[in-house]
């Protein structure tokens, strides 16, 4: 029962991390990239992000965060890649997130149906989220060109930053 509570837990973290409500997208990333790198070893993770706090709006925070998730899983399950970069920045009232690889990449479908028959929900789940609030969320990739995952939502802060 211990264990099965402490997996709950660990589960209910990873889900929604406490520093995502209190300190913003950035830190949270920031805190989960340090576990990352001390888990996977082998792969190098470069961050460039800037400082959020709290100007987004949680549900964004909780979107973006969850969407950065997916793609360091879907990289670690599948692409064979040595580095990878995450980026956070703001243009005007604008949030740009976006995550890159150096793996074998893969052909993009044109409809994420394909891959929700198949059983792969992560990148249309993605693309749910960010459409959801208004976004774009655009993937780049190729054989042996890595991959690269790309999310704007627009209009997201009061004032420019």
């Amino acid at each position: 029962v211990q264990m099965v509570k402490q997996e709950l837990r660990t589960i209910s973290y990873d889900l929604r991390p406490p520093v995502l409500s209190r300190f913003g997208l950035a830190k949270s990333i920031r805190s989960h990239a340090e576990e990352f790198i001390e888990n996977h070893p082998e792969l190098a993770l470069t961050l460039d992000l800037v400082d959020d706090g709290t100007r987004l709006d949680e549900e964004i925070r909780l979107a973006l965060f969850r969407i950065y998730q997916q793609a360091l899983g879907n990289i670690l399950q599948h692409a064979d890649a040595s580095q990878i970069e995450v980026g956070l920045v703001f243009t005007g009232k604008d949030v740009k997130l976006w995550i890159r690889d150096d793996g074998k990449g893969f052909a993009v479908p044109e409809s994420w149906i394909g891959l929700v028959r198949g059983g792969h929900f992560g990148l249309a789940g993605s693309q749910d989220r960010v459409s959801g609030l208004g976004g774009e969320f655009i993937v780049r990739s190729g054989s042996g060109q890595g991959t690269e995952i790309m999310v704007h939502i627009p209009g997201v802060l009061e004032d420019s930053v």
